[in-house]
């Protein structure tokens, strides 16, 4: 596969809405030993986080929906659909999408997928509340500017009910200056 490029100045909005830099991002967490312990340690992670969620929203997660955007390749896809009532994924790319449930299909899940959403999260067509939790994994540090990051949320917020479990990468850590 074809390594994706990125014009630093294109933006997030920019990547992977060529099908082949999908693809390849689709392998970026099992392409070594190293990324492959650290995205099983954030799937515990997430788990734990959406247990958390279901717990303080005082019920299972069995019984809420999810929205996941950035949905990706589906990374989280089965982890967030196998333990709620149903999955919405959501991306900037359509690739990203169509792999996230395609994935979910490859694991015989794919009548947990209630809808999906293209576009970029700030401007999302989804209704209010729509949704009873949102993931929002691996996203707001592509975001330097606060406003961004606050108009993100601030949507996030807005189409769900409930709970969001979301990550934030600090640049200035060790591991990203590694």
């Amino acid at each position: 596969m074809i390594a994706p490029t990125q014009n630093k100045h294109a933006g997030y909005s920019s990547t992977y809405h060529d099908k082949k830099a999908a693809q390849y991002y689709q392998k970026k967490f099992s392409r070594s030993l190293s990324s492959r312990v650290s995205s099983a340690r954030e799937k515990l992670l997430v788990a734990k986080a959406l247990r958390a969620a279901g717990r303080l929203a005082g019920q299972k997660t069995k019984d809420l929906t999810i929205l996941d955007y950035p949905c990706g390749a589906g990374r989280f896809a089965t982890l967030l659909a196998s333990r709620t009532a149903g999955y919405y994924a959501g991306d900037h790319s359509p690739h990203m999408v169509e792999l996230a449930a395609q994935t979910l299909s490859d694991h015989g899940m794919a009548d947990s997928l209630l809808g999906t959403t293209v576009g970029d999260i700030k401007a999302n067509t989804l209704a209010d509340s729509s949704v009873d939790l949102a993931a929002s994994i691996r996203l707001l540090h592509h975001f330097p500017d606060r406003a961004d990051r606050i108009a993100i949320l601030s949507e996030l917020r807005r189409v769900c009910k409930g709970q969001l479990i979301t990550t934030f990468i600090d640049a200035n850590s060790i591991k990203q200056r590694l």
